[in-house]
Formats: C-alpha cells, sequence, structure tokens
C-alpha cells in the first residue's frame, strides 16, 4: 500500500513521519484505538483506511469460524454493533464546541454513518476490491463518497446502471379475438428515474436473453480466462474440426440450443473474444467483465472472480486499436 495515499498534500519536500506511521499500524490494539481516538475520522482517505484495517484484522480473527454470510458483510454488521456507541461518546464530548465553530470530524462521523447504512454498498464494493487493486478500489469509493449525491442517494437511485425494482403485473384478459397482457411497472420507494429508465429495464427482462443467466460470450469469457490461467485446455474455437464438440460441450454445460452455439463458435472463429473499437464497445465489454465478476465473487470463486478484475484492468488500460 502507497501511504502517500493519504498525505494532506503531494509535495514530496515535505515529510509525513508521523502520519505514515500511524497508517502503518497493523495490529488489533493500535487499530482499536486509532478507531476510538478518531484517527480515522480525521477526513474521507482515513476513514477508508480504518475500515480496510478492521476489515483485515476482522478477517484474521474470524479465521475458519462457521458463517452464513460473506466476511465483508459479517464485519459491516459487526461495525454497526458498536458504531452507536463511538457517535454518541464523541458527540457528547464535542457538543459544546461544535456550537460556536464548524466541527470537520463530526461532519465524517455522519460520512462514516452514512457508509455503513445507507450507502453499504460502497462500502462493500471497496472492501472486497481492495485486497486486488488497492490504489484502484480507493480512489473509486473517495469518489463516491465526494460525489454531491452521496449524502442523498441511495443505491437505486444513484444512477441508470442501478438495479430497478420492478413489478411485473401480468393480467390474461380473455377476449373474442386475442389475449391481452398488460405490464405495469411499479418503482419502489417513489424513485424520481426517468420513464425510459424504467421502460429500458422492463425490455431488458423481457428479452430473448434470461435474466441472471450467462451470455453466451461471458461462458466463453469464463472458460478463456480459465485456459489462460492453465486449468483448463485452450478454447478450440480455431478448430473447425472441433466445433461441433465444443457446441454440443456448451449445450450441455448451458442448456442453450446447439444450433444458436455454432452460430455463436462460428461468429468468434476470426473474432477475438475481448475486442473493441470503440469507447462504447470497451465500456459494454467491462460491462460484460465486471456482471462476470461479480456473479463468481459472491458465489464465493475469489480467486476465479480476481482473474476477471485482472482482465478488468488490462481492458481498461488497453488503447483503442
Amino acid at each position: 500500500m502507497d501511504l502517500r495515499l493519504f498525505h494532506p498534500t503531494d509535495n514530496p519536500t515535505i515529510k509525513y513521519k508521523g502520519l505514515d506511521y500511524h497508517n502503518s499500524r497493523t495490529g488489533l490494539f493500535a487499530c482499536r484505538i486509532l478507531e476510538w481516538i478518531g484517527w480515522y475520522t480525521s477526513d474521507a482517505k482515513h476513514r477508508l483506511l480504518g475500515h480496510y484495517r478492521l476489515y483485515q484484522i476482522y478477517k484474521r480473527r474470524r479465521g475458519n469460524s462457521p458463517s452464513a454470510l460473506p466476511p465483508v458483510q459479517g464485519y459491516i454488521l459487526q461495525y454497526r454493533s458498536s458504531y452507536g456507541i463511538k457517535y454518541y461518546w464523541y458527540l457528547l464530548i464535542s457538543r459544546l464546541p461544535s456550537m460556536f465553530y464548524p466541527d470537520p470530524q463530526m461532519e465524517m462521523y455522519w460520512i462514516n454513518k452514512i457508509i455503513i447504512y445507507q450507502r453499504s454498498d460502497v462500502l462493500v464494493e471497496f472492501l472486497t476490491n481492495a485486497d486486488i487493486d488497492f490504489e484502484k478500489a480507493f480512489k473509486k469509493a473517495l469518489q463516491q463518497i465526494n460525489d454531491p449525491d452521496f449524502i442523498t442517494a441511495s443505491p437505486a437511485t444513484k444512477s441508470p446502471k442501478a438495479n430497478v425494482t420492478v413489478n411485473l403485473e401480468q393480467h390474461n384478459s380473455f377476449t373474442h379475438a386475442h389475449n391481452e397482457l398488460n405490464i405495469h411497472p411499479i418503482v419502489e420507494k417513489q424513485t424520481q428515474l426517468k420513464e425510459i429508465i424504467i421502460k429500458e429495464q422492463v425490455a431488458k427482462d423481457l428479452s430473448g436473453k434470461e435474466k441472471g443467466v450467462f451470455a453466451k460470450r461471458q461462458v466463453l469469457i469464463l472458460l478463456d480466462l480459465l485456459a489462460r490461467e492453465g486449468s483448463i485446455d485452450k478454447l478450440p474455437l480455431d478448430k473447425p474440426a472441433k466445433t461441433e464438440s465444443f457446441a454440443r460441450f456448451l449445450m450441455a454445460l448451458t442448456g442453450k440450443g446447439i444450433d444458436t452455439w455454432l452460430e455463436t463458435l462460428q461468429n468468434y472463429r476470426s473474432k477475438d473474444l475481448y475486442a473493441f473499437h470503440t469507447e462504447a464497445e470497451r465500456k459494454n465489454l467491462l460491462n460484460t467483465l465486471e456482471t462476470l465478476a461479480t456473479i463468481t465473487r459472491n458465489a464465493g470463486f475469489r480467486k476465479l472472480a480476481g482473474i476477471v478484475d485482472k482482465k478488468i484492468v488490462q481492458i481498461e488500460r488497453q488503447p483503442l486499436l
């Protein structure tokens, strides 16, 4: 970890030995003390660092103890159990001074409350990805916290990419000539998303691709990444003699028809699975990979998710062809 990420300035002539010393502490006692004295609540950078240090301690102490929850969810729930005490303790000792001048640290206590309750999705994403690429995960989480909408928006209304909860009510009315299908999108919690976003989500749910199922390209990418890591043999995409046998294997694996697989394999015979020529195509490919990484990570295949994450970083840095 580059401790310069937590320096107040980028001036290389200024030494931050004391700051670096405390920020480098990883022991249980030291990190607990830094948490309770408010060291990790001095600013957003240190708040993320504090959560990362405490999460690593939680994972070490948890060990192989049986739990129905993933480690990151268990950590957040454990942290919530003591947050009220920390918050009201600081509120008590800072109440009088804060009546006369602004208290930035009190602001950070509120930010921390938001990040462990209303916007815990930010913390989950940060802690999950920090073990793979800390700096990248840190900068993304910091950007999310500094977004003006952070203190007001819930995950569902944060961006058009958020999952919109939609109820589809189907009414079958038999008339003289046809059946009538009425679809009523109902967005929960009265979100203020534009009508077009709701229509796009409904269209996606009713499209040919079944919701929650890997697309054919995702299946091929998953197998290709495993092959590149040496876990399985190389995909026979460039071997016409094995196309039908490979298609039958994919049909057995996914349940998709052999004809659709034969067509897909034919398309990728002379086409790179990771090819993109515009920023829009790159974005589409990254969305495909990110979905793959999320599903495998949530299923507990963290090593496999790490392989996908490496490919994401490679695609992000790759210049346009």
